[in-house]
């Protein structure tokens, strides 16, 4: 008989033959056991939760029950040497699980216990009825964790305590608090975010959090993503960039400066809070993304001396010891740590190093920091004698490819779910990516998918089947709704996998909203009011990329002209825009602090003013915005942590006239942007396009468009830094204008981000007229 549970017990027996409990049943412990009966009262609301029914709690009698006991030693050996215990005694967190006539479940603890209660649950059907069978269980992995980021988004402590209690009920133990300036400290409280969580709250987060055996370890600002630190007037003397360095980013505010003895003491406070209030054996010093050290002259000696490792390690070792003075084991994250794996052996021995890569090719991880070399990170830290947990993103895939090759190996700890970015989604439409995470730290290997999605789907929603199954997606790209602020954005030609994705799009949209009306459970419905919103916003994005890019091509063309139904299209969008922007308040008050503004209900209100505006000038007859003179920039594969780009142009006296400057922040790469062209520009000009990439970029494809139809296309080209093939960057060939890839290894190998060693990647690129647009009549009403 198929049972779908998750995770999928090691051992596990079921007969065709079922029961089923009714009012009669009782739940009965061990009365001098308070742990036991601890377990005893969840078993009693998770049974209230699942069928209805409110079981008494009475020693065991004539009348059926369920009985729990704490007792490793009545634990059957058969059964655990079947489920592949070797072990002396009975591994922690296990237990036993028999469902016949009465049901009797025994933990090896009361954690054990716990999760055992949790699969009983799963087992249960809605009316009561359960399948006669056993169960035999243990985890393989100590860490089963995921990561709430407060760093991008304060949320509602009542709210992170909801998907706490929910993800320990899929036996996930512990939760990585992702600080930043999510924490108001006693001492330093100048740079909390507003609604930031007070050290008195933490402490009864994590008291409540213990009642699930969940562990809260916090991941502790310090060094690197301190940025809401040095931007502070008050600690802007702390900044690695202060006296006017820019890293190869093209930023100094990122990081604390770790020659100065205040960080010292500003970052040992900090841990003194933490120490304070937290039972946790772990302490995680985070220590990532340190891109600017040695910029300033106190951390320019060292740095010259021994390279960037020099300067990043002294600080690490230090933290380190903090902590372990403390009495915690120390954690921090390992990206630094693969720039330089060969100064491995000065790394505190103490340190558990968290292997961070979001970066897969060929199923493998990639260093993709200095170069795109495949590289074997978890084996690196490991082999230099390091335990670790794996820190893969929440998409199934890559959590795949992590638990599938380490899960199993000797000094991995476990696994830590990340989640980012969470103001623009909420942690509901990450959530399945993360419980498949879980699963796959308590089995020691990823989930079979289709058998993960058949028990979320009959866990959600109570019953089987295709429709719902279709709900639970483990794909790598969640829907995050981005909804941009700039109307002139949309007039992008819609990618052809975003086409392909529009109908299933309408179809899932269509299923969440039917279930989030029939779902039985109020937290299931909350969830998918979540994902539906967000499924809304993502098919309002593409059905107004779609609409603009219409009007704009329509423009474009001379021989047409915009229908009278595009119109219409975008009166309609401006009504989903209204909704949306309704939702958004209404599931932001839900989920965020009071004190907190939604960015993305400021970008959804400009953009209802933009729309309202482009139509009230069109219905005027009066020029909208799209009747103008654009260059249109195609980048092909952008590296998502370039950050200076400028584009320049002649005049008709061949000065540079800029047409784009700026800082990209690394999360929206530009792939394809259309900027406005000054006045004065002609069609035999030179374009300059400068770029201070932190990867491989290229250029694919250049154009000008004039609104009176005429085009210029690029006939030569040439470039300077590392950009190479620069000649055959032509509209028609299409072949991409790239950086050296072994000049770019070289240079951070041996410079280590110091920008001036680096130097810019330039594309110059000489325009002429294209005889394709030249005959066709000027668009009436243009300049």
């Amino acid at each position: 008989m198929s049972v779908h549970l998750s995770p999928v017990p090691r051992l596990a027996r079921w007969d065709a033959a079922r029961a089923s409990l009714t009012a009669r049943w009782r739940i009965a412990c061990p009365a001098d056991d308070a742990a036991a009966r601890r377990g005893a009262e969840e078993c009693r609301s998770r049974v209230r939760e699942r069928c209805g029914l409110e079981l008494p709690m009475q020693p065991a009698g004539r009348a059926p029950a369920i009985t729990l006991r704490i007792a490793p030693e009545a634990m059957d050996r058969a059964a655990l040497r079947a489920a592949g215990w070797t072990g002396v005694g009975a591994p922690a967190e296990a237990y036993q699980l028999t469902c016949g006539e009465v049901i009797t479940l025994i933990g090896s603890d009361e954690a054990g216990l716990y999760y055992g209660v949790q699969t009983l649950a799963q087992v249960l059907d809605r009316d009561g009825g359960y399948p006669l069978g056993a169960v035999t269980d243990y985890p393989a992995l100590p860490l089963r964790g995921f990561q709430f980021d407060l760093g991008r988004q304060v949320e509602r402590m009542e709210y992170a305590l909801a998907v706490c209690r929910r993800m320990s009920r899929l036996k996930a133990n512990t939760v990585f608090l992702y600080c930043e300036n999510g924490i108001r400290y006693d001492r330093h409280p100048g740079f909390a975010a507003p609604g930031a969580w007070t050290m008195a709250e933490t402490k009864a987060f994590i008291r409540q959090c213990a009642s699930w055996h969940m562990d809260v370890i916090p991941i502790v600002p310090n060094l690197g993503h301190t940025h809401f630190i040095v931007r502070h007037p008050d600690y802007a003397h702390l900044n690695e960039g202060r006296e006017g360095a820019r890293d190869s980013y093209g930023g100094a505010g990122n990081s604390l400066c770790p020659a100065l003895p205040e960080t010292r003491r500003l970052v040992e406070a900090m841990f003194a809070e933490w120490f304070a209030i937290s039972p946790s054996p772990y302490f995680h010093i985070s220590c990532d993304e340190c891109h600017q050290l040695g910029l300033c002259s106190l951390c320019r000696p060292k740095y010259d001396a021994g390279g960037m490792a020099e300067v990043y390690l002294a600080h690490v070792n230090w933290a380190a010891e903090l902590a372990v003075q403390a009495g915690k084991r120390p954690m921090l994250w390992g990206d630094q740590l693969l720039y330089w794996p060969e100064r491995l052996p000065a790394l505190h021995p103490a340190l558990i190093v968290m292997d961070w890569e979001y970066h897969t090719r060929n199923g493998r991880s990639l260093n993709a920091f200095p170069h795109w070399r495949a590289e074997d990170t978890t084996g690196i830290f490991l082999r230099a004698g390091h335990e670790v947990v794996l820190a893969p993103y929440g998409a199934s895939s890559h959590t795949a490819q992590f638990l599938n090759a380490y899960g199993r190996q000797p000094g991995v700890l476990g696994v830590n779910s990340t989640v980012w970015e969470l103001s623009r989604t909420f942690f509901e439409c990450e959530g399945t990516g993360i419980e498949f995470a879980v699963a796959g730290a308590w089995q020691g290997f990823a989930p079979e998918q289709d058998t993960f999605v058949a028990s979320r789907a009959r866990q959600r929603f109570g019953v089987a089947g295709d429709a719902p199954a279709s709900l639970v997606d483990l794909r790598d790209g969640r829907y995050r709704g981005m909804v941009s602020g700039e109307l002139f954005s949309y007039v992008d030609p819609l990618p052809k996998d975003a086409l392909s994705r529009a109908p299933e799009l309408t179809r899932r949209l269509r299923l969440t909203e039917r279930f989030a009306a029939a779902a039985a459970c109020a937290e299931e419905r909350e969830r998918l009011a979540c994902e539906a919103h967000l499924l809304a916003r993502e098919r309002f994005a593409q059905r107004l990329r779609e609409t603009m890019s219409a009007w704009y091509q329509a423009l474009r063309h001379p021989l047409r002209t915009p229908p009278t139904a595009t119109a219409a299209r975008l009166r309609d969008l401006l009504r989903d825009v209204r909704a949306l922007r309704e939702t958004e308040a209404m599931l932001w008050a839900r989920y965020r602090p009071a004190e907190q503004t939604s960015p993305t209900l400021r970008a959804l209100e400009r953009l209802e003013a933009e729309m309202t505006a482009f139509l009230a000038h069109h219905d005027a007859g009066e020029p909208t915005g799209l009747e103008r003179d654009v260059l249109v920039l195609h980048l092909i594969e952008p590296d998502p942590c370039f950050r200076r780009m400028a584009i320049e142009a002649t005049d008709a006296d061949g000065g540079w006239q800029t047409l784009y400057r700026g800082h990209d922040g690394g999360n929206a790469p530009l792939r394809m942007n259309i900027f406005s062209l000054p006045a004065g520009v002609p069609m035999e000009c030179t374009v300059r396009v400068t770029l201070q990439p932190h990867g491989e970029l290229g250029v694919r494809f250049l154009e000008i468009l004039y609104a009176d139809g005429r085009r210029a296309a690029p006939v030569a080209a040439e470039g300077e830094g590392f950009v190479r093939d620069a000649a055959h960057v032509l509209t028609d060939d299409m072949r991409a204008c790239w950086m050296n890839p072994d000049d770019v290894e070289s240079t951070y190998l041996w410079h280590q981000h110091r920008p001036e060693l680096m130097g810019p990647n330039t594309l110059t690129t000489r325009m002429a007229a294209s005889p394709e647009y030249l005959s066709r009549p000027r668009l009436p009403g243009a300049r």
